[in-house]
């Protein structure tokens, strides 16, 4: 009787098994695929019955979920269904539209989002050349001091001197408060990460037009700031054209000891004087296709609409100081009123400031009426 190596054949069982292994595990993993693929298109089925989607034009599963082959194939009896055709008719996905078409199925595609777009903001000029000083009261008070005379020659020994009268007046400049509210629900604001940071730029640009309105043509009021505008006096000038009689009285100001560096004028007003021509036809300061900047005799010109037509002020700013009590400042409230209730916020901005001008001869009106 033949002798067995034991060992030789424990090896070669070995190479078998192994062998067998790496044909079944490829195989395992593709009927795992398969049944994977099977469940998906199961619930896909179920899914669109469920949703009528094959009223609305969508494909109809049940002939393959129904098919004999298919439960075969899940008991492991076949590797393979045969080919069922589905039910059904077959439309395009396309984007909805003003006027979809029947043809089509509507897919509601996210459209791309561009932010808040179409604020308007006025350039804001004059609190950015009106020199300012930090004040922590309600008011300020200062002396305004004025005189009578000038220095002369003695002529002969023992003739009178010339002489100086001076005479001083308290003065009070009170700090105006301007502010605005919004209410906006804590929804919008959380859904909405950039909406507070946009709605407090809009608010903080609005309180500042109207600080500016107010250091130009404030009533002087309770609660109103003392404008420019009212307490300037006018200025006699006889000059023409425009530009001319707003020249002659940057020099009768500047006789007086003033420095007049700034003009203040309505839009409506600049555009007359850029529009002027000479007798040829031409264009005195720039043109439409290169506009002048808005200088006259050097200075810059401001131009704002809280100015009256046909009216000027030409100023020296080292005679005014904008009082700055509280720069624009942002605050949010969940307890105003029935926020609470509400979930409501309620934005404030708001800013306090005033006007102290030192001297009335500072700041001078000129009129800009045609002559007659």
């Amino acid at each position: 009787m033949p002798e067995f190596d034991a060992a030789l054949i424990q090896k070669s069982l070995e190479r078998i098994k192994t062998s067998v292994d790496d044909e079944i595990v490829p195989l395992k993993s593709t009927v795992a695929e398969l049944k994977a693929q099977v469940l998906e298109i199961e619930q896909k089925g179920v899914r669109q019955v469920a949703g009528n989607v094959g009223a609305a034009g969508g494909l109809d599963f049940a002939p393959f979920l129904n098919n004999n082959a298919l439960t075969a194939f899940k008991a492991k009896q076949i590797d393979k269904t045969d080919r069922v055709m589905l039910t059904g008719s077959i439309k395009a996905m396309v984007n909805p539209s003003p006027s979809p078409n029947s043809n089509n199925e509507v897919f509601a595609s996210p459209g791309q989002y561009l932010g808040v777009r179409g604020t308007v903001l006025r350039p804001l000029r004059l609190v950015d050349v009106l020199p300012s000083v930090p004040v922590n009261s309600y008011k300020v008070e200062y002396v305004r001091l004025t005189w009578t005379g000038a220095a002369d020659v003695q002529v002969e020994e023992g003739d009178t001197k010339a002489r100086m009268l001076f005479d001083s007046e308290p003065e009070e400049a009170y700090i105006s408060t301007i502010a605005v509210l919004v209410d906006v629900s804590l929804q919008v604001l959380a859904d909405n990460t950039l909406l507070q940071a946009q709605l407090s730029q809009i608010m903080q640009h609005s309180v500042m037009a109207k600080l500016e309105e107010q250091l130009i043509t404030g009533a002087g009021t309770t609660g109103r700031i003392d404008g420019l505008y009212l307490q300037a006096p006018e200025i006699n000038t006889n000059l023409d054209p425009v530009p001319e009689r707003i020249g002659d009285a940057l020099q009768q100001m500047e006789a007086q000891g003033f420095t007049p560096n700034v003009i203040l004028m309505n839009p409506a007003d600049w555009f007359a004087i850029s529009m002027l021509k000479d007798q040829e036809g031409r264009y005195i300061f720039g043109n439409p296709a290169a506009p002048a900047q808005p200088t006259l005799f050097n200075r810059p010109v401001i131009t704002s609409p809280s100015i009256p037509l046909e009216w000027v002020l030409v100023g020296d700013t080292a005679m005014a100081q904008m009082l700055d009590r509280e720069q624009p400042s942002l605050a949010v409230s969940f307890e105003n009123k029935d926020n609470f209730e509400k979930n409501m916020a309620t934005l404030r901005v708001e800013v306090r400031a005033g006007l102290a001008l030192y001297n009335t001869g500072a700041f001078r009106r000129v009129s800009l009426e045609p002559r007659s």
